[in-house]
């Protein structure tokens, strides 16, 4: 048995790195950040990061799923996205001619979204954003 051990330890590592590294999922190479791609736990983390850290994350190309959470205040509705359908966590922008509420889903859509992570400044204040091409549904 003793002499086997080290052939099986050695094909134990080869399907370890062989199952870390397969994919049933093609993956985007404009993609710094793909939330999708990853398990709950680890996307919950890099998400935290992402909300705590946003100055690390600035520039990065960030794909996610999320809930659609528009919030209006003072006559102005800002869209926003939340990660566990509570409350808004990340502002977001999408490009182009689009009308409140006509062109955007219902509050609380389970969506995904691929952007540019942005920070912006208003009043002397920096915040972020994620700066969209399309909203995509999610089923």
């Amino acid at each position: 048995m003793k002499k086997y051990l080290p052939v099986l330890l050695l094909l134990c590592l080869i399907c370890a790195l062989a199952a870390g590294c397969a994919s049933t999922r093609e993956k985007d190479p404009d993609v710094n950040v793909d939330l999708t791609a990853m398990s709950s736990t680890l996307a919950k983390a890099k998400t935290d990061d992402i909300l705590q850290n946003p100055s690390k994350y600035e520039g990065d190309v960030i794909k996610l799923y999320a809930f659609y959470f528009p919030v209006t205040s003072g006559g102005k509705t800002t869209q926003a996205i939340s990660f566990d359908a509570c409350c808004p966590h990340m502002e977001f922008l999408w490009k182009g001619e689009h009308a409140y509420p006509g062109d955007y889903p219902k509050a609380y859509t389970k969506i995904e979204l691929t952007g540019v992570f942005e920070s912006y400044v208003v009043d002397e204040k920096t915040y972020y954003r994620l700066v969209v091409d399309d909203i995509i549904i999610v089923k």
